[in-house]
């Protein structure tokens, strides 16, 4: 956990793990090897007020066990905002498939047909999340398809993934900003106006 004092938190499995640092104006909670329960369990416990935007990064584990439901864990995701207090903005990124050419086997253990099906449970979950209302970090199809944003295993992101991953982060983080202070300005301007009436 890399804590800054930011407005910013992303929580999430793994994949968030090295998104925070030194210098970063992000607060970063990962949980390895974890699932949305687990999220909505730190969230439940932990959650600091100060936090003014919440990015989850979570669903990857949960999809790649047995069984899994896909419409079970969009309904879990979509309750993690009523988890948070009133006015707390929720961004839930979408998750990434996994790119089949050159996939080393120890990925999960799983064969490419499970893989092919995890990556359809992940466009099924990340369309249900469009149509969702909730605010989402889209990602471009390069996770899917370039191999490169993934380390060794297939399932961690590499440097330039975790680099890649931070950037879209990044502006989605200044567009919130900039989407807040011209709210803001705009309430000023409306009060003003109203002020002169």
């Amino acid at each position: 956990m890399c804590v800054t004092g930011s407005d910013v938190l992303v929580i999430g499995d793994s994949l968030v793990k090295y998104l925070g640092g030194t210098g970063s104006a992000l607060d970063v909670v990962s949980l390895p090897g974890e699932g949305v329960d687990s999220v909505s369990r730190w969230l439940a416990e932990n959650f600091d007020a100060r936090y003014k935007l919440v990015i989850v990064h979570v669903g990857t584990n949960d999809l790649s066990r047995e069984g899994a439901s896909v419409l079970e864990l969009y309904d879990k995701l979509c309750a993690l905002r009523d988890l948070l207090p009133s006015g707390i903005h929720i961004c839930i990124s979408y998750l990434f498939g996994r790119c089949l050419s050159n996939l080393p086997n120890c990925w999960y253990n799983l064969s490419k047909t499970r893989l092919v099906r995890f990556n359809s449970d992940v466009l099924e979950l990340n369309g249900l999340l469009s149509r969702s209302g909730i605010s989402i970090l889209e990602h471009g199809r390069g996770f899917a398809v370039d191999r490169k944003l993934f380390g060794g295993d297939g399932l961690h992101l590499s440097r330039s993934g975790v680099s890649s991953f931070s950037m879209e982060i990044a502006r989605y983080v200044q567009q919130w900003r900039v989407s807040i202070c011209l709210t803001f300005t705009l309430l000023i301007h409306l009060f003003l106006l109203l002020a002169m009436l």
